[in-house]
Order: C-alpha cells, then sequence, then structure tokens
C-alpha cells in the first residue's frame, strides 16, 4: 500500500501540470482561427501578431492598413512585405491606444534597426497619408530617445577608449 501511494501522488502532478498547460495551448489556438475574421491574412501575418500579442482588432485593422499600402506600392515581396506588416501593425496599434508590445520587442520580431524603420516609415508617409499625427509624434519622441541614447554610447565609448589608453601607459 505504501508503494501504491507514492505512485498515486506521481500522476496526481501530472494533470495538474496538464491542467495549466491545457489554457497555454488555448491562447495560441485562437490566433490561427483569426485568419477567418481576417479573410486574406497570410499564416506568417497572423504568426507575427501573435508574436506581439495584437489583439483581433488591431489584426484586421493594421492588415486593411495593409491592403491599402499595397494598392499604392504594388506588389511586396520577402523582408519588405514583413517590415511593412510591422509598420502596419505598430501605427494600427499606437492609433487605437492599444500597444500591446514594445517597440524593442516589434523591432526584434522584424529584425531590423531603429533607423530603417524609421526610414520605411518616413518612405511610406511620402507615398501615401497612412501614417497618422499620433504616430508620427510617436516616431518622433522614440527617435528623440534613441539620438540621446545613441549620443551618450559614443561618448562613453570615447571616454573608456581614453581610460585603456591611458592605463596602457601607466604601467
Amino acid at each position: 500500500m505504501g508503494v501504491s501511494d507514492p505512485a498515486r501522488s506521481v500522476p496526481c502532478p501530472a494533470p495538474v501540470m496538464a491542467a495549466t498547460r491545457a489554457p497555454k495551448k488555448a491562447d495560441p489556438a485562437p490566433p490561427p482561427a483569426s485568419p477567418d475574421r481576417v479573410p486574406s491574412a497570410e499564416p506568417e501575418f497572423v504568426a507575427m501578431c501573435c508574436a506581439l500579442r495584437v489583439t483581433d482588432s488591431i489584426r484586421a485593422a493594421a492588415w486593411q492598413l495593409y491592403e491599402k499600402v499595397l494598392c499604392t506600392c504594388g506588389i511586396v515581396e520577402g523582408r519588405l512585405k514583413k517590415e511593412l506588416w510591422g509598420i502596419c501593425i505598430f501605427s494600427t496599434a499606437a492609433d487605437l491606444d492599444e500597444m500591446t508590445f514594445t517597440f524593442t520587442e516589434l523591432l526584434k520580431c522584424l529584425d531590423i534597426s531603429m533607423c530603417k524603420f524609421v526610414l520605411l516609415v518616413e518612405g511610406m508617409e511620402d507615398s501615401m497619408d497612412a501614417i497618422s499625427t499620433k504616430v508620427h509624434s510617436i516616431l518622433l519622441r522614440l527617435k528623440k530617445k534613441y539620438d540621446i541614447l545613441f549620443a551618450l554610447y559614443q561618448k562613453f565609448e570615447r571616454t573608456w577608449g581614453q581610460i585603456c589608453v591611458d592605463q596602457p601607459g601607466d604601467q
């Protein structure tokens, strides 16, 4: 009987863990169903939205913005398509005040730099009026923070370089 009690206690935690894992599996399940809500959304777009924890309303609005941009720009393929999706998701989320991700998370997901993102948005602004003043002001604030941090980092590098150059000569 003592042997069967530990055997029974082992299966008990497993169902508890399985029960805690089941909701986690249920959370990713709704996003694949959402391409039905966004009829022509590509699976990669849906995956990006899931990675950024974007709501269905943002996903649908971002896809509509992407289609609007696509009509203006023409056919976009490859890496630029993914970057354009990111811009549309960012723009829509910022406009609707539903940012479920940080700007850094977005840049990591797109695998691009801050400067490239800003250049792409500026190019999009020039070609069409898809970027609101709210998104533009958010981007300006982010760019200003980036420029300040970049200048501080450069100053740190120069100072560190001087410290390293001064010490070997002193020894």
